[in-house]
């Protein structure tokens, strides 16, 4: 006799998109008898349920599929960048910059907002991810890295303005005729203002890397990319430490002690920046491989749930 409990399970789970391969594994591991499983889905009457699920669970437009489709192309320009810099910097080593000309400002307002519509897109297919798995971390955390990304244009505007300022009075700091302290007052107030935004971003980061490592059984590749993403968030917190201890010891100098750091060419704090800098190699390393997980974990759920 057929387990009434199974089909209901089995109808509800078609309902929300999932296939039956997906949800017999899912009563396999919980414990059941293979042998009432393949009775209960024989049981069904396949071809309605099979309608309504695909009618319910998936329809609507393939957002989670464009993200991974844009995800994949996130990870093969974040090869592309880094393979470049390694070669054209020799690895950080040398003083040798990546040179590229000054393009148009056409070019440059074109290229971000292209850009910043495919952030939108990619991360809008978490949200999508999180809805779909019923993952309240995952949809939230999606939300947001929608947001940050029009953050961070304005405080990296206002980072540029506030250096070009600063970097214009530098030469009366030199001659005597103004404090250093009180010119550099203002990139203290903005950076600042950066270490609250990446405090922010951490918790987000967080929560995002558990919210994808917990619908493991629901989507395929989402436990590996939640791992690399926390090991970025671990790795970026180190940094974002390292840079705060550095950006209060140097408030707390006076400015002759910072003229003294200056002609001494940094003292300590190049031992920090040696240690930012080996972090800036891990993360360049595990950076394409969460982008290519994630998208691999957007791809599946939108085989899924779409």
């Amino acid at each position: 006799m057929v387990d009434q409990e199974l089909v209901n399970y089995l109808k509800d789970g078609i309902s929300r998109g999932y296939d039956s391969a997906f949800l017999k594994k899912q009563l396999l591991d919980a414990g059941w008898n293979v042998k009432d499983v393949d009775e209960a889905i024989a049981g069904l009457d396949s071809e309605k349920i099979t309608t309504q699920g695909i009618k319910e669970g998936k329809k609507g437009f393939k957002w989670m599929k464009i993200a991974g489709i844009i995800g994949i192309i996130f990870f093969i320009l974040e090869i592309v960048l880094a393979g470049y810099w390694l070669i054209s910097t020799g690895g950080g080593l040398t003083d040798q910059g990546i040179s590229i000309q000054n393009p148009s400002k056409f070019v440059v307002i074109t290229i971000s907002i292209l850009f910043l519509i495919m952030l939108e897109l990619y991360f809008f297919g978490f949200v999508r991810m999180g809805k779909k798995t019923e993952s309240g971390l995952l949809k939230f955390s999606g939300i947001i890295f929608m947001l940050l990304p029009i953050v961070v244009a304005i405080l990296g505007y206002i980072g540029y303005t506030t250096m070009n300022s600063v970097s214009n009075n530098m030469a009366t700091a030199f001659t005597g005729a103004a404090d250093l302290s009180e010119i550099l007052s203002p990139i203290y107030t903005i950076f600042t203002v950066y270490i609250i935004f990446f405090v922010i971003y951490l918790i987000v980061q967080f929560l995002f890397s558990f919210g994808l490592m917990k619908i493991k059984e629901k989507v395929k590749f989402s436990l590996t990319s939640g791992i690399f993403h926390l090991v970025l968030a671990v790795a970026t917190t180190l940094t974002v430490g390292l840079f705060a201890y550095i950006f209060i010891k140097l408030k707390g100098m006076s400015s002759e002690e910072l003229f003294g750091l200056l002609m001494s060419g940094g003292g300590d704090l190049l031992s920090i920046l040696s240690i930012i800098k080996i972090i800036g190699y891990v993360m360049i390393v595990v950076m394409p491989l969460a982008t290519l997980f994630s998208s691999l974990a957007l791809l599946n759920a939108s085989k899924n749930f779409e």
